[in-house]
């Protein structure tokens, strides 16, 4: 072997330009066959694809290419065309690939001759002499790409445009009937009740919100999204107008293309600069020229951090969840007792708005408090149960107005204090059923109304003891019955007792008296 200066193993390279034909390394090194322009022959019965010798790729130095660091050595496909030199010179039987070359094929692969695809897959020409680079790429010829391109990457655009999500509907306050939405430009009226401040058409309008348009935003149709996002959107910039951006610019958007459509786009086209990563699925993740981002995934999302996670928005939060289930739990360690707290604390209104059942179980002790007033409507049956105290204090007026039947059963002690006024009205029935004592103590007056009857009914003793005066007035008859004496008695003279009325019947078998 002769040894010296390596310039003069070099320096019988040979150069070639050819077309890779099989790709399908069995040592799986990145290696391709390659037919050589010059070199072989077009005839595949003289050298078929499998005689041709295995070519090396020769990576980028930014690929360590040792010990599975850096870039795979794959890439090219079958009909790829290469340059590259043999390492053995004349013997041409050790080629070493440099890179890959971007042509404008005319016509499709001819697979029963050499230098084309075996598989007369690539290249795919939908036009005579288009050129290789994807259209991605092109700027705005990017346009003309449809559902129907069979070059990878080249549907993109009008896949996201057709799969647009639309119309996505947000929460609603409660107390609204319909959505009033707006005619010719002015909100419908809508039923009274919105904070005060706040317009009702406002205030219950349903609003929806459209995924924005790919590569550009905005959410409306054909559309782009403003540039100056942040000043059409600040109150402060009254008289800000809306600024679009460009779109991109050949050679300023950097694409990478997979074979079976996986695309990685780095725009670098002035106020169109974009970074877009998008798989074949239709799930892909955008940041748009406004700095927008757009994510969309057609599958399952996961999501894991392993400690803390901190996130704020200065703006509105909308989250819609279509035909599912929205569950948020919070865990305890079960050993240290840490953690499961819930807090949720906002400045302004709070709004539930529930269209089905409502069920709340607290297993501890339940705290409530309301500065101001409190309103409940139940439209159906309430039913309380409590199995130990039950305390109510009312510091002012207490109103009951009842339509139907008021029944209570109190199983022990029943106390009701009210430090003015007490007012219970019923239209119906009153059932007052105690198994032990029930008092009512007033610091002024006590009125029981009735458009019906009250029944009292005691099994022992009824007393009516008053300071001054007891009054009993009817506009018919009214009866007192009793099987032993009735008494009727003042302690003073100057007092009166009065018994009055169309028909007055005092029936007793024993004693009745009515002395003063």
């Amino acid at each position: 072997m002769t040894t010296g200066y390596s310039a003069e193993y070099f320096k019988n390279f040979q150069f070639f330009f050819g077309v890779v034909e099989d790709r399908v390394d069995p040592m799986k090194l990145g290696r391709v066959r390659i037919r050589a322009f010059g070199v072989h022959t077009e005839d595949k019965g003289l050298i078929p694809t499998d005689d041709l010798p295995w070519a090396f790729p020769i990576m980028p130095f930014t690929s360590a290419s040792i010990s599975g660091i850096g870039e795979s050595p794959t890439g090219p496909v079958e009909g790829t065309w290469v340059f590259g030199f043999f390492a053995d010179g004349k013997q041409m039987q050790m080629p070493m690939i440099l890179g890959t070359m971007i042509g404008a094929p005319e016509s499709l692969a001819d697979a029963s001759k050499g230098f084309s695809d075996p598989s007369g897959i690539y290249p795919k020409v939908e036009i005579a002499q288009e050129t290789d680079v994807n259209r991605l790429a092109r700027g705005t010829d990017i346009n003309s790409s449809t559902l129907l391109s069979q070059r990878a990457g080249e549907s993109n655009l009008a896949q996201k445009k057709e799969n647009r999500i639309t119309d996505v509907k947000v929460a609603m306050p409660p107390g609204s009937e319909g959505e009033p939405g707006k005619k010719d430009g002015v909100p419908i009226s809508v039923k009274d009740g919105a904070p005060a401040g706040k317009d009702p058409a406002v205030y219950f309008s349903r609003y929806t919100w459209n995924e924005p348009n790919p590569r550009y935003g905005g959410q409306n149709e054909g559309e782009k999204g403003v540039m100056n996002i942040h000043e059409v959107r600040d109150p402060d910039f009254i008289f800000a107008l809306a600024r679009y951006g460009n779109e991109s610019r050949y050679p300023l958007n950097h694409v990478r293309v997979t074979e079976v459509g996986h695309i990685f786009e780095v725009d670098d086209s002035p106020e169109a600069e974009r970074i877009h990563q998008y798989h074949v699925s239709g799930s892909f993740t955008e940041i748009q020229p406004n700095g927008t981002r757009v994510t969309k995934i057609v599958g399952d999302d996961y999501e894991m951090v392993l400690h803390d996670k901190n996130v704020g928005i200065w703006g509105n939060v909308n989250i819609t969840v279509h035909d599912s289930d929205l569950r948020l739990y919070v865990s305890k360690d079960k050993e240290t007792k840490k953690g499961g707290d819930l807090y949720i604390e906002t400045d302004g209104d709070f709004n539930l708005n529930v269209k089905g059942d409502m069920t709340t179980k607290v297993q501890g002790t339940e705290y409530k408090e309301v500065k101001t007033d409190s309103a409940t409507n139940i439209e159906g049956k309430q039913s309380l149960r409590v199995n130990k105290d039950q305390i109510i204090k009312v510091n002012e007026t207490r109103r009951t107005n009842i339509r139907q039947n008021d029944e209570k059963i109190v199983g022990a002690t029943e106390d009701v204090i009210v430090r003015g006024e007490a007012m219970k009205k019923v239209n119906h029935s009153i059932i007052v059923s105690t198994g032990n004592n029930h008092t009512t103590s007033a610091g002024n007056n006590i009125v029981q109304l009735a458009v019906s009857n009250v029944n009292i009914v005691t099994e022992a003793n009824y007393n009516l003891d008053a300071t001054l005066k007891i009054d009993m007035d009817a506009s018919s008859d009214i009866e007192l019955d009793t099987p032993t004496n009735f008494e009727v008695g003042v302690s003073t003279m100057p007092a009166q007792t009065t018994i009055k009325g169309t028909i007055v019947t005092v029936v007793g078998p024993t004693k009745i008296d009515l002395n003063p």
